[in-house]
């Protein structure tokens, strides 16, 4: 799969509320005017009146509400806005988006916001090996760590012994400070990635002039041990970070917040989400903690051989748009036994995906 975008007509987006047609790029702009869905969220408020008193109605606890935006990341004809709590997790929105429009086989998927890959593996180790100096002088083994305390607490100045003083130096005395005293691992590994960006590019430090062979050594001295702590580092943030996806959204996004969503490792779909806006809200069941507000009409796709609307895709087709067929030319092709139906979902025609 190329970063190519397919140029295809995105048709507009319908309203859960009032039922209206928007085009795509103003779809957001509706859904903070829609009149309808205005009085749906005062209702919400009014209907959640109550005394908390024995035998009375107990009054929900208002949420904090995520807007969030999905759209094929390169067939963005496909696209949706939905509302869930802040406080769910990861895997809430993955189960959604696997329901609604991905899954099929059970396949493995994964998110990634920032540099981070949330999926549902994560590895449960912390040893790494790496290089400093010349040759397999100054290996480090940091032996995996026993599972500390309730809390997931660890003792980073244990963890920090294990480097030795010649990559110690490189790190800052103020990071030093402050990261010997944190006991989250994710606390930990953001500062880490603070670090990471204090130290120099290795581009700059690797040494160019080489008439000076003494000198030449010296400064290839400096670039390994600064590559080797950076890997280090590295490594101890990807043992560090939680990346699994039982995580609250609210602890790794924020309004404006733009992210990715892969299912399928070998077949991908992929997916752009972005954070459009946050509200408080009241939740009255969990039944109905998510809600779509809008999504897109289905494409046009007609059949290759007639022209008219088709009902079938060959499976394995990326481009959907080009590879339909009606009932009565599909039942023609040699192709028919791969093909699978015309679905509303960025999935359309790939693996055994039939909506």
């Amino acid at each position: 799969m190329t970063d190519e975008i397919v140029e295809q007509k995105v048709m507009p987006g319908e309203c859960s509320f009032c039922k209206s047609q928007v085009e795509k790029k103003k779809m957001s702009q509706h859904l903070k005017s829609c009149k309808q869905r205005l009085e749906a969220m005062a209702a919400e408020k009014q209907n959640n009146i109550g005394t908390g008193k024995p035998g009375r109605k107990k009054k929900a606890e208002p949420v904090t509400l995520f807007h969030i935006m999905a759209e094929g990341r390169y067939n963005p004809q496909y696209g949706m806005h939905i509302e869930m709590p802040a406080s769910d997790e990861l895997v809430d929105l993955d189960h959604f988006l696997r329901a609604i429009w991905v899954e099929c086989c059970g396949h493995l998927s994964s998110f990634r916001i920032g540099e981070v890959d949330y999926s549902d593996e994560r590895g449960d180790y912390f040893d790494f090996d790496f290089i400093a100096g010349e040759g397999n002088e100054g290996q480090v083994e940091v032996e995996e760590e026993e599972e500390e305390e309730e809390g997931g607490e660890i003792d980073l100045g244990e963890v920090l012994k294990e480097f030795p003083p010649e990559l110690m130096e490189l790190l800052s005395p103020q990071f030093l400070a402050e990261f010997v005293k944190l006991r989250d691992a994710n606390e930990a590994a953001r500062l880490l990635r603070a670090e990471l960006k204090r130290l120099p590019k290795e581009s700059a430090l690797f040494p160019r002039n080489r008439e000076n062979q003494e000198e030449f050594q010296k400064q290839l001295d400096v670039y390994r041990r600064h590559s080797a702590l950076k890997q280090a580092l590295n490594l101890m943030i990807t043992m560090l970070e939680d990346r699994s996806m039982y995580q609250p959204l609210e602890k790794l996004l924020k309004v404006g917040q733009v992210f990715t969503y892969e299912y399928d490792f070998g077949s991908t779909t992929h997916l752009k989400l972005k954070v459009i806006a946050k509200r408080e809200g009241v939740i009255t069941s969990k039944q109905d903690h998510l809600q779509v507000l809008a999504r897109n009409l289905p494409p046009e796709i007609k059949c290759k051989v007639c022209g008219k609307p088709a009902t079938k895709v060959v499976s394995g087709y990326y481009n959907a748009e080009e590879s339909g067929y009606c009932n009565k030319c599909a039942r023609k092709s040699e192709e028919y036994e791969d093909m699978l139906p015309v679905v509303n979902s960025p999935r359309i025609g790939v693996c055994g995906y039939t909506g």
